[in-house]
C-alpha cells in the first residue's frame, strides 16, 4: 500500500468516524439539560416566550426527528398584561421525522408529522397586517432573483401528515367578536411539489365538515388542481358539497355545488310556508386570480325561492359585491348585495327592487290554511288574556350573526291582505341592534310611517309609528267593527320587550293619540233616544237604547297612554251633530278586558240630562250597562215638577169657581193664584 493509499484510507477512517459521532452522539445528548439555554436565545432573539415544559428528544440517527411536549408561545408584549391574551402557539405534542438523502438535494422530505391538540390564536386585523409587514421587508431585502424563483426552488414534502384536535381562534378585541375553528383533524400526504391527499374533518363554529381533499403541486402558492368532497352536518343540518379547480390563464378556475342541504328552518311569507327541511342547493363557477375573486356563475334555489347572481371579491380588501337576480311564485327581484368581511363579524349592505309581490299566487298554501284559520278563529275569540299570549321565546339571536345596511324598494306589495305600494325600507343591523331608520308605504287609501330600535341582547324593542288618511272601510278586521267608515289619522309611540308575545303585551307601554273623521258608527239609535227623552217617556228609553243605527259623525278622537299593557284614556270623545259621546276608562291587553265609561251630552236641549254607559268584561263580548239612576232622578223631578203644575191650574180653577160669585172683580182670580202658588211649593217637596 503506497503512503497515498494510506493517507487517502485513514482520512475515510476520520470522515466516517466524525460523521458517525455526527450522527449518534446527539442520540446520546440529555438536551433537557441545555433546554432552558436554547429558549433564552430563542426569546431574546424573536421577542416571543417560548416554553417547553415537557421532555425534548432531538436525534440524526438512523434519520433526524424531534419529539417535544407541551410547547406554548407567547408574546412578549402581552405577557405581563392584567387581560392576558390566550397564548399564540399552543401544542401537546410534536413529532417529526425528516429523511436524510433528499437533504443532500437541497430538499426536505418529512416521512412523518404528527401535532396532537395544536392551538392557533391570531389576534385581529391589526396584528395580521403588523406581521405582514414585516414578512414583507425581509422578502424585499432578499435577492430579486431568489425571490422570482423561491416557489420553484421550494421543495417541502410530507408523506405523512397527521393533526389531531386542533383549535384556531379568530379574535377581533376592536369588534370585540371571535371565529372558532374546531376539532382539526387532518391525515394523509402533503407536498408543495407532489400535491396533497388529506382525509379533513372539522369545525367551524358549530358547523361540521368531514371528507376527502386533493389538489396537485403549488405553483405561485396555488395547487394546480383541486378536488373536495365534504359531507357538512351541524344538528339537524345535513348535505354534502364537491369542489373541483384547475389552474387556467395564470388564474385559478372553480366549481363548487351542492346536493341539497337541509335546514332545520322554516319560516312564513303571508301565508305561504317556506319549508327548508327539503333543501337548499347552489352551484357556483368563479375564478381567483391576481387577489380577486370573480364569480362568473352563481344559482341556488330553496323551496320556490331561485336566485341568479354575479359579482366579484377583493381577497387583500375582504371586500366583495354580488349583482343578483330572484325569481319565485311569490316575488321577483333585483339588486346587489356588498359584503365586507375585513372584520370578523360579516358587515352586509343589501340594495333590492321589487316590482311586485304578491301573495296570490301561492293558492295552493292558502287554501290549505283557510280551514285551519276559521277553526282557529272561533277557538281564539274564547280564550282569556292568560291563554292568549304565548309564553314561548322569540328568537332573537339571528339579528347577532351579522352586521348589515337594507335597502329595500317595492312597488306594489299584496301580503296577508294587505294591498300596499311604494314600499320603502331603510334598515341598519350592527352588533345585534335593529335599528329601522325608514318604512313607508301606502296602503287602505293612506299612507303610514314606521322607525324604531330592536336590540336583540336586550329584546328591547321601541317604535314610533303615524298613519295619515287610512280609509276604515279598507283596513282588515273591521267588517264587525263599530265604525264604518272614515278616515284614520293616528300616531303613537311605544316601548316593550320581545322575548315573547306575553312579556310583549305585558311590557308594552307608551303614548298615542288617534282620529278619524267624517265617518259612520253603528251605535244605538241616538235620535230616537234623544226623541223620547225629550217627551219624558221613560218606557221608551230602554228600548231606544236597545235598537241599532248607523249614524254619522263628524270626528272621533282621543289620546290614549301605555303602561304595562294597559291603554288608559281620559278624552275620547264621538262628535255628532245633537252631541258628543265622551269616554274613559281603561283597556287591558294582558287580561283581555276593558272597564269604560261613555257619557252622553245632548246639544241641542240643555233641560236633558247627561246619560252614562258602563262598558265591561271581555274585549270579544263587552256588556253593555245603562246607568239610569240620574236620568230617573231627573225624570221624577221633572214628573213631580208636572204633576205640580196640573195640581196648580186645577186649584186655580177650582177656587176662582166658588168664590167667583162672592168676591167679585179679579180678587177670586188673585186668591186662585196664590193658593195654587203655595200648592205649587208644597208639592214638589212632597213627592221628590
Amino acid at each position: 500500500m503506497t503512503v497515498l493509499n494510506k493517507i487517502i484510507l485513514r482520512g475515510a477512517i476520520v470522515s466516517f468516524v466524525v460523521v458517525g459521532a455526527a450522527l449518534i452522539v446527539p442520540s446520546f445528548v440529555n438536551w433537557n439539560s441545555y433546554k432552558g439555554t436554547l429558549l433564552n436565545q430563542i426569546n431574546v432573539h424573536t421577542g416571543l416566550v417560548v416554553s417547553v415544559d415537557g421532555p425534548i428528544k432531538f436525534s440524526l440517527f438512523p434519520s433526524p426527528h424531534l419529539i417535544l411536549s407541551d410547547l406554548t408561545v407567547q408574546n412578549k408584549q402581552v405577557e405581563n398584561t392584567k387581560n392576558q391574551l390566550p397564548p399564540l402557539i399552543k401544542l401537546k405534542h410534536l413529532s417529526l421525522y425528516v429523511d436524510m438523502l433528499p437533504l443532500f438535494e437541497k430538499k426536505i422530505s418529512i416521512s412523518s408529522v404528527e401535532l396532537i391538540k395544536p392551538f392557533v390564536f391570531i389576534e385581529n386585523e391589526e396584528a395580521l397586517k403588523t406581521e405582514s409587514a414585516r414578512n414583507s421587508i425581509g422578502t424585499e431585502q432578499q435577492n430579486p432573483v431568489a425571490k422570482e424563483n423561491a416557489s420553484q426552488q421550494l421543495s417541502l414534502n410530507i408523506k405523512h401528515l397527521s393533526v389531531v384536535d386542533g383549535t384556531i381562534i379568530l379574535s377581533n378585541t376592536k369588534e370585540k367578536s371571535r371565529n372558532e375553528i374546531q376539532k382539526i383533524n387532518l391525515s394523509g400526504a402533503f407536498g408543495f411539489d407532489k400535491g396533497f391527499d388529506l382525509k379533513v374533518a372539522i369545525d367551524v363554529n358549530g358547523v361540521s365538515m368531514k371528507g376527502l381533499v386533493k389538489g396537485g403541486a403549488f405553483i405561485e402558492g396555488m395547487p394546480q388542481t383541486f378536488d373536495a368532497v365534504l359531507d357538512v352536518a351541524n344538528g339537524d343540518i345535513k348535505g354534502k358539497i364537491t369542489a373541483s379547480g384547475a389552474m387556467k390563464d395564470g388564474g385559478h378556475v372553480l366549481s363548487a355545488k351542492s346536493d341539497a342541504i337541509k335546514l332545520p328552518l322554516s319560516f312564513s311569507i303571508g301565508d305561504y310556508l317556506v319549508d327548508c327541511t327539503k333543501g337548499l342547493s347552489f352551484n357556483a363557477n368563479m375564478t381567483f386570480k391576481d387577489e380577486m375573486i370573480t364569480i362568473e356563475n352563481l344559482s341556488a334555489k330553496l323551496a320556490d325561492i331561485a336566485l341568479t347572481s354575479k359579482g366579484s371579491y377583493q381577497l387583500k380588501e375582504s371586500k366583495g359585491e354580488l349583482s343578483l337576480s330572484l325569481a319565485s311564485s311569490l316575488l321577483n327581484a333585483s339588486g346587489k348585495i356588498a359584503a365586507n368581511l375585513s372584520h370578523v363579524k360579516p358587515m352586509l349592505t343589501v340594495d333590492l327592487i321589487i316590482p311586485k309581490l304578491d301573495e296570490q299566487s301561492w293558492v295552493k298554501s292558502i287554501m290549505a290554511s283557510d280551514s285551519t284559520k276559521s277553526s282557529q278563529s272561533s277557538e281564539t275569540q274564547q280564550k282569556t288574556g292568560n291563554e292568549r299570549w304565548s309564553n314561548e321565546p322569540i328568537d332573537l339571536k339571528a339579528l347577532q350573526i351579522l352586521d348589515a345596511d337594507v335597502s329595500l324598494s317595492i312597488d306594489t306589495l299584496k301580503l296577508s291582505g294587505v294591498d300596499a305600494s311604494a314600499v320603502k325600507l331603510h334598515l341598519n343591523l350592527n352588533n345585534g341592534t335593529a335599528k329601522i331608520k325608514q318604512l313607508t308605504f301606502n296602503v287602505f287609501g293612506g299612507n303610514t310611517s314606521f322607525s324604531g330600535v330592536i336590540h336583540s341582547h336586550t329584546a328591547n324593542l321601541n317604535i314610533v309609528a303615524n298613519m295619515m288618511g287610512l280609509d276604515i272601510k279598507k283596513l282588515p278586521g273591521m267588517k264587525d267593527s263599530p265604525v264604518k267608515s272614515g278616515r284614520l289619522n293616528a300616531s303613537a309611540n311605544f316601548a316593550t320587550n320581545a322575548r315573547s308575545m306575553y312579556t310583549l303585551v305585558q311590557k308594552l307601554s307608551g303614548k298615542g293619540h288617534i282620529q278619524i273623521d267624517k265617518g259612520i258608527v253603528e251605535a244605538f239609535d241616538i235620535e230616537q233616544f234623544i226623541a223620547d227623552l225629550k217627551a219624558k217617556d221613560v218606557s221608551k228609553l230602554k228600548g231606544g237604547f236597545d235598537r241599532k243605527k248607523n249614524i254619522s259623525f263628524n270626528h272621533i278622537r282621543g289620546d290614549f297612554t301605555l303602561t304595562n299593557g294597559i291603554a288608559n284614556t281620559q278624552n275620547c270623545e264621538i262628535d255628532f251633530n245633537e252631541g258628543g259621546i265622551i269616554t274613559v276608562g281603561t283597556i287591558n291587553l294582558p287580561d283581555w278586558t276593558l272597564a269604560l265609561t261613555s257619557t252622553l251630552n245632548v246639544r241641542a236641549d240643555k233641560n236633558i240630562p247627561s246619560l252614562a254607559c258602563n262598558i265591561t268584561g271581555s274585549l270579544d263580548s263587552p256588556s253593555f250597562a245603562l246607568d239610569m239612576g240620574s236620568l230617573q232622578k231627573e225624570l221624577v223631578k221633572t214628573a213631580t215638577n208636572q204633576l205640580a203644575d196640573r195640581a196648580k191650574a186645577e186649584v186655580q180653577k177650582s177656587v176662582k169657581k166658588h168664590l167667583g160669585d162672592v168676591i167679585q172683580g179679579g180678587a177670586a182670580n188673585n186668591v186662585g193664584k196664590e193658593v195654587s202658588n203655595a200648592l205649587g211649593k208644597l208639592l214638589p217637596g212632597l213627592l221628590g
